[in-house]
């Protein structure tokens, strides 16, 4: 969408581990920190499944104990905005 517009240009470097901006990881401290695109196809098959799916097998959790994953829309909200309800809603579920 729109929204990824500005963040594209103002996020030129984005860490080599995923697709730009849209989706990837870095680890800090002793956390993998992994940020998903809600914007684009995260169904099982989909590109950015089968990246998060290797991403995550490939995370040493006695580095790394702590996951954090997190999305542009929320999977879990209570706002009354329909978009962001479905969009979270049809996340939770996969």
């Amino acid at each position: 969408g729109e929204c990824g517009v500005p963040v594209h240009w103002r996020f030129p470097h984005p860490p080599p581990s995923g697709h730009g901006v849209f989706w990837y990881s870095f680890s800090y401290a002793n956390m993998h920190i992994v940020q998903l695109s809600s914007e684009h196809d995260y169904t099982v098959g989909s590109a950015q499944y089968t990246w998060l799916d290797a991403d995550l097998r490939g995370v040493d959790r006695t580095r790394f104990p702590w996951l954090v994953v997190t999305s542009h829309r929320p999977a879990y909200q209570s706002e009354d905005y329909s978009g962001d309800f479905h969009v979270g809603e049809n996340m939770a579920h996969h």
